[in-house]
């Protein structure tokens, strides 16, 4: 009888350890404040193409991970910042993150509109700020997350960059519009109850789910990819849901 309460004890010791690696942590609006970054390439000495990205933990590796149409823009001349704690930016190099020399190595999903690079620090600014605010995404491989038309939900975005001056995110606070609904080219997506702006694309959208009796986690559900428009103008987001996130995932070693 010992023997098999010991057993038991530590199977569920053990399940308890595997549920705790796999659940995302509770982040608060400051925390994804910082596991967000912005993107983008000048062109021209003028023109920026800019969007948002996310600074993601996965199984000990770093990943950042934004819109494919953003990705796609972002050549070996691109940049990526970061917000500092007294609202100034720190900008580096996005290729001085990658191993490579030649070229940013994206992985972009082959339908959907998302993409991910594997980074890593190189000075102790990055090494604090992704060991302290990347996004957890370990549950993505053992859990699925379902949730109601409702559900209030987060994404940011950088409207505004301007060298040298105070920079910082812009949170949106939303509802979820809608379940997994198919467009013509065959590409699933959820809505937001609100339109994106300029340079929000690739921003993660964010959902905090009661676990429990006593905690909460956060989840990053999707990838903002466009706006539905209409006649009048822009009226809903267009999110990439998680689950194209997990198919690129499986290319991560």
């Amino acid at each position: 009888m010992k023997t098999n309460l010991c057993i038991t004890l530590i199977i569920l010791l053990n399940t308890c350890v595997l549920i705790a690696q796999d659940n995302p942590k509770n982040m608060g609006v400051s925390d994804l404040a910082n596991a967000v970054v912005m993107l983008y390439e000048r062109k021209n000495g003028q023109n920026e193409s800019r969007g948002t990205g996310n600074i993601v933990s996965y199984h000990n590796k770093y990943l950042l991970i934004t819109a494919r149409h953003i990705a796609e823009q972002m050549s070996s001349t691109a940049k990526i910042v970061f917000m500092v704690p007294d609202s100034s930016a720190i900008e580096e190099d996005l290729i001085f993150l990658t191993s490579s020399i030649a070229g940013i190595p994206w992985i972009h999903h082959p339908l959907a509109d998302i993409s991910i690079l594997e980074i890593a620090p190189f000075n102790d600014f990055q090494k604090d700020r992704f060991l302290s605010s990347s996004i957890k995404l370990d549950w993505v491989a053992s859990q699925k997350i379902s949730f109601p038309i409702g559900t209030e939900a987060l994404f940011f975005g950088f409207p505004m960059y301007v060298l040298n001056h105070y920079f910082s995110p812009i949170a949106l606070w939303c509802n979820t519009a809608s379940k997994l609904i198919t467009h013509s080219d065959k590409v699933n997506y959820i809505y937001l109850d609100r339109p994106s702006i300029q340079s929000c694309s690739g921003s993660g959208v964010f959902i905090t789910i009661r676990k429990g009796s006593f905690s909460r986690a956060t989840y990053m559900v999707g990838i903002i990819s466009a706006t539905l428009s209409d006649d009048t103008g822009g009226k809903l987001a267009a999110v990439v849901p998680i689950s194209y996130l997990k198919e690129l995932l499986l290319t991560i070693r």
